[in-house]
């Protein structure tokens, strides 16, 4: 549909209670304020103009009914031609032809509620919700956490992952090389862990089904432990054997050949080195934060104090129990004070992020199908009701047109977005919003939707929007306003018949009227 017949617009205007407010005020030789744009009546068929400082000729503009808002933005943005474009660009092209009260608003709202947009809209890193605190521990290895490495350059022992697991207490780290990350392998690497290391209350892992699968779900229940796992795509929920990932690999990576074959050899000298290091949050080595002691390093060959003796084993030990309850302590105070000033460094959650149940949102899905390009992907798949709230950042969601699709999720993964069943400035104008007949002769009451704006503004106003200026504002004249002279030819910048986004009518020759 490139244009509608004449007919039909002056009939759609003949019906549109706002384009006969305007035009029963041109009648009535009303005068609008200079600001407003300059509205006539050419053919029956009511259109403005307004001084275009960008280009020398002034331009017709239609002043479009109500009930061909729809069209023009259907046209104007959703059209192949025009591919989608962003909120500045289609506004743009809105008024090159075009007029309607709340124009901006409008245009904005349905961009913001576009399917397509959605899906391609980048995702923003920096609009996350803060990170929630989680309990602390009490003593070594209560709380642990794991997860796989790799798969990294098949090592001259044909091992290709590592399986890490870290004490939350200690810091202490147990890495092992493996070939494969099956569940039987899993279960041999925790069951040699808890040989030296006894069980744990609880254990931390993500999604991975290698760590989510019948086998080691009978596993963790004959042993007691309790198995928690993070929400998909939130490696920060396990973020303690994620960073020490990432400390191992920056370490290995120093320590490896060209080929990085030899990558299984090096791994315990990176153990040795994180174990002996001091930890900025225990303010501890894990070593000593274990053991009771430190442990001869290298760089202790060359000068260290000579080793303290003892006269026998049971003082040692008793030396040893008091040495560690006063560390340990000092690791509790320590582990509360590096969660309180994470806390306190928070920022406030953001606006985008507060999301109750019953909200359309997107989920932001980085994974892309296979034999496809990431530059081309749609990563916010969707549209998703919110069903259920588990917690402050966890929200079960349902697609809207796959009941049986429900996901549990975190909420930095959810992309709130703005619902396309109405727009406030083309609703009924009985409600008296942008398309009332009556926004220009009275105050609305108090109890109205206008309420949420200050009275005779729209909502998202821009500064160069084509609006009505109020009759408080107007000022006394009483020459009444004239009809401009609207050029035809090519140089008034009037967009070609061709263009799908065009709906103003023409004549026989082509020219708009």
């Amino acid at each position: 549909m490139s244009s509608f017949p004449i007919e039909e617009l002056i009939a759609k205007q003949k019906s549109d209670s706002y384009c006969n407010n305007i035009k029963s005020k041109l009648e009535s030789n009303f005068q609008f304020s200079p600001k407003s744009p300059k509205f006539f009546i050419k053919n029956d068929l009511l259109l403005c103009y307004r001084e275009n400082t960008g280009r020398r000729d002034s331009k017709a503009k239609l002043v479009v009914p109500q009930s061909l808002v729809q069209n023009v933005l259907q046209l104007c943005h959703d059209n192949n031609s025009v591919a989608d474009s962003g909120l500045s660009r289609t506004l743009k092209r809105v008024k090159v032809n075009y007029f309607w009260h709340g124009l901006y608003h409008t245009v904005k709202q349905y961009i913001a509620s576009c399917h397509s947009c959605i899906q391609r809209r980048g995702f923003a890193k920096t609009s996350k919700a803060p990170v929630q605190r989680i309990s602390t521990t009490d003593f070594p290895f209560q709380k642990c956490a794991f997860d796989a490495v790799g798969p990294l350059v098949t090592s001259t022992f044909g091992n290709k992952f590592i399986i890490v697991i870290s004490d939350y207490f200690t810091r202490y780290a147990e890495a092992y090389p493996v070939p494969n990350i099956q569940s039987s392998t899993v279960t041999r690497v925790l069951l040699d862990f808890i040989s030296r290391h006894g069980i744990m209350e609880t254990l931390y892992s993500d999604r991975g089904s290698n760590f989510l699968s019948e086998a080691m779900m009978e596993v963790y229940q004959r042993l007691g432990i309790s198995k928690r796992h993070t929400l998909s795509f939130n490696p920060q929920g396990n973020g303690l054997v994620e960073r020490l990932n990432k400390t191992l690999i920056d370490t290995l990576s120093h320590l490896v050949s060209e080929t990085q074959e030899d990558w299984c050899q090096h791994l315990p000298l990176a153990l040795m080195a994180f174990r002996n290091a001091y930890h900025r949050t225990v303010e501890e080595t894990p070593a000593f934060l274990l053991y009771g002691r430190d442990p001869v390093m290298p760089y202790d060959l060359l000068f260290s104090d000579p080793v303290r003796t003892y006269s026998d084993t049971p003082s040692y030990a008793q030396q040893l129990v008091n040495r560690l309850q006063s560390t340990y302590t000092l690791v509790k105070n320590n582990l509360e004070k590096s969660a309180d000033e994470i806390q306190k460094h928070q920022k406030p959650f953001p606006k985008s992020k507060q999301i109750c149940v019953g909200n359309l949102v997107y989920l932001h899905t980085p994974k892309i199908k296979l034999h496809t390009s990431k530059k081309l992907a749609k990563q916010n798949q969707g549209p998703f009701r919110v069903v259920k709230q588990n917690s402050l950042l966890s929200f079960e969601i349902q697609h809207i047109n796959q009941p049986s699709n429900k996901q549990t999720v975190h909420v930095n993964r959810l992309v709130k977005v703005v619902e396309r069943d109405t727009f406030p400035c083309i609703q009924d104008s009985s409600k008296n919003h942008c398309l009332s007949s009556h926004s220009l002769e009275r105050q609305p009451d108090e109890d109205e939707t206008s309420k949420l704006y200050p009275p005779y503004t729209l909502p998202y106003k821009d500064p160069g929007e084509d609006v009505l200026i109020p009759l408080n504002q107007q000022i006394a004249s009483s020459s009444a306003v004239s009809t401009p002279a609207v050029t035809n030819n090519s140089q008034t910048g009037v967009l070609p018949r061709s263009c799908p986004y065009d709906l103003r009518p023409r004549n026989a020759n082509g020219f708009v009227y």
